[in-house]
């Protein structure tokens, strides 16, 4: 599957490697092109999985705020009911396609 965004792949992975968590998918940290990948500074806390932290997304010095965003410290009973460990696997704003 692909993460597409600004007409750019910025994730790449296989449907197998991704984790789908109430529709979104996360792909696999070492999927994504870190070039395009800027820190936010901004995070958010999520009861049920912990603190998720967001990036912004710029190709050709165009931005796309909080366009993805991760979990560095998932709380273990949210890996325990999702059944993966999802650790720092990146999910995307609808503003980014994600498509087979």
């Amino acid at each position: 599957m692909k993460a597409i965004w600004n007409n750019t792949v910025v994730a790449d992975a296989q449907a197998q490697d991704l984790i789908n968590i109430e529709g979104s998918w996360y792909f696999p940290p070492e999927s994504i092109d870190r070039n395009y990948f800027k820190p936010n500074y901004q995070s958010n806390v999520n009861d049920q999985r912990g603190v998720e932290t967001y990036y912004d997304i710029v190709i050709d010095h165009v931005r796309c705020d909080k366009a993805a965003w991760c979990y560095h410290e998932p709380v273990d009973s949210s890996i325990e009911t999702i059944g993966k460990d999802f650790t720092d696997y990146i999910a995307f704003s609808s503003n980014v396609e994600v498509s087979e």
